[in-house]
């Protein structure tokens, strides 16, 4: 088995304390300052936050008749079927909202979880 030692990359400190240089002829530069092409623009425009609106998002099934199951679990908070796509596979997910304030979504959350829904959570869309 041949074994070869390697240069270090540039700009990584050598065991005698030296610092490499860079190979395309920079022996001088700092090594890890921002080139001056790579710069990006310095402007910087903040807008007010939109505020969204409040769901419970019960539990997103691959079969339609398991989401209905769970819709009709928590039909009486107003549980729905959304239907959406993840790549190529078709998912069913229950969801009850849009929820007034965050207190009606802790509630909504809260009887999801007593009657045994352990994956809801509020979402924000």
């Amino acid at each position: 088995m041949k074994v070869a030692e390697l240069e270090p990359p540039p700009g990584v400190r050598q065991g005698n304390g030296r610092v490499a240089a860079s190979v395309a002829g920079t022996a001088g530069a700092d090594p890890l300052a921002p080139a001056a092409a790579a710069r990006l623009p310095e402007t910087v425009t903040q807008v007010p936050a939109t505020p969204g609106s409040l769901y419970v998002h019960l539990d997103t099934f691959e079969y339609y008749q398991y989401a209905a199951v769970q819709q009709a679990r928590m039909s009486y908070a107003g549980a729905r079927i959304v239907s959406l796509f993840q790549g190529r596979t078709h998912l069913f997910r229950v969801v009850i909202g849009p929820l007034p304030d965050v207190a009606r979504a802790d509630a909504v959350l809260d009887q999801a979880f007593s009657i045994g829904i352990p994956d809801a959570r509020i979402a924000i869309e």
